[in-house]
């Protein structure tokens, strides 16, 4: 199971059968709270130090619990006591993940080689967490992913074509993009064109040419 940093976490049980003498729920051996069956109402003793966080879902006795923080990340199981001494188990494993920031890209240093430019991008977040997946996709076509993994080495096609992209970082609870950054800024021009001061000089001389003497 998986939870967001301050959210909410809600803990099923399987189908329970009506007679029911004892509920007891638990997270890394020890108690959370404990389930009386009486009549008329239940008898509920929760534990102080989940006081405040932590309740029951109507008379389903699902757990839920509130303002999830990273140290409730473990082990959670229930144990449910029925007459005659039969007991009913089940078992949940949470983890707590921070919703992501804006992941950032970085660029190495460029470098061409026969016309072609040579250049590694690596998207990146300020608070590295667990199970943080990366991607690139164009902008327009996010639903497209062009390449996975957090390095992306700038393929000349990208140049040629001036395509716009960005990175978009993922965890289990929550997904977050890059600013869009066009390929072209990364390598000062397209591939294959010459550089501006060539085209300048070349309009100084013809200029020069056709000017009378």
């Amino acid at each position: 199971m998986s939870g967001a940093l301050g959210g909410s976490v809600i803990f099923p049980l399987n189908s329970v059968e009506s007679q029911i003498e004892n509920i007891f729920w638990y997270f890394n051996g020890s108690s959370v709270i404990t389930i009386e069956s009486q009549e008329p109402e239940d008898k509920v003793i929760v534990n102080p130090r989940h006081k405040t966080r932590v309740s029951l879902l109507d008379r389903s006795y699902y757990l839920k619990l509130d303002n999830l923080r990273k140290n409730d990340s473990g082990s959670y199981s229930v144990e449910i006591h029925h007459p005659g001494q039969k007991v009913s188990t089940q078992k949940y494993t949470l983890q707590v993940y921070a919703h992501l920031s804006k992941p950032k890209i970085s660029q190495e240093k460029q470098s061409s080689e026969n016309g072609t430019c040579i250049t590694n991008l690596t998207c990146s977040i300020e608070q590295e967490d667990k199970n943080v997946t990366y991607s690139w996709v164009f902008v327009g076509q996010e639903t497209n992913e062009f390449h996975n993994g957090s390095v992306l080495p700038m393929p000349s096609e990208l140049v040629k074509q001036n395509m716009t992209f960005k990175c978009v970082a993922r965890n289990p609870v929550s997904n977050s993009s890059s600013d869009p950054i066009t390929a072209r800024e990364l390598c000062g021009g397209a591939v294959g064109e010459l550089p501006y001061y060539v085209y300048l000089l070349a309009g100084i001389i013809a200029v020069t040419l056709v000017l009378p003497m």
